[in-house]
């Protein structure tokens, strides 16, 4: 895993907390917004998190043929009890109706590959090519910028009504 944790940060216990209350922060925040009941918006408080484990998982699908070094791995970080965890699982709440009706995104590995039996069946595949490329760093090399616009039109587009929004405490978390 050396090419994976070269040039990490140590994070310290204190680091941690802080992170930790601006994410609590932040989920106060967009329940005062949407307004759920003051019990919903205790529950997606984090508290007294770990600070968790980094560890790699063997790549399977690369071909070692060096006897002697270890196999290529990606790192996992088992981020189900993270402190991030709750506002992610809250914002995915909101943000899953506006994603399932976009015909362009594919949510799952099954899903990609049910387009490209779709294709195989329905498509004229003549003088196409499949190629593959592996991308590296892709979450932390997103333009966010370009991200956010992306996330906005797709909002703007969707059917999806939000009702009940605190739009006063919206414009001030936004401002």
């Amino acid at each position: 895993m050396q090419p994976h944790i070269a040039n990490r940060k140590i994070t310290t216990l204190q680091a941690h907390e802080e992170r930790e209350k601006v994410l609590n922060a932040h989920m106060m925040l967009w329940t005062i917004v949407l307004g759920p009941q003051k019990r919903t918006a205790n529950n997606f408080q984090a508290w007294n998190n770990d600070i968790l484990a980094l560890y790699g998982l063997r790549k399977d699908h690369k071909v070692t043929t060096d006897p002697i070094a270890e196999p290529p791995t990606r790192t996992v970080c088992g981020a189900n009890i993270a402190s991030n965890y709750r506002i992610s699982y809250f914002l995915s709440m909101i943000t899953r109706p506006i994603i399932r009706m976009s015909p362009d995104v594919c949510d799952s590995t099954e899903d990609l590959l049910s387009r490209i039996n779709d294709c195989n069946n329905t498509c004229d595949l003549t003088g196409c090519m499949v190629g593959s490329m592996d991308v590296v760093s892709l979450y932390p090399s997103i333009d966010v910028d370009f991200a956010v616009e992306k996330c906005v039109e797709m909002i703007k587009e969707s059917e999806v009504e939000f009702r009940n929004v605190n739009t006063e405490e919206l414009g001030s978390y936004l401002d």
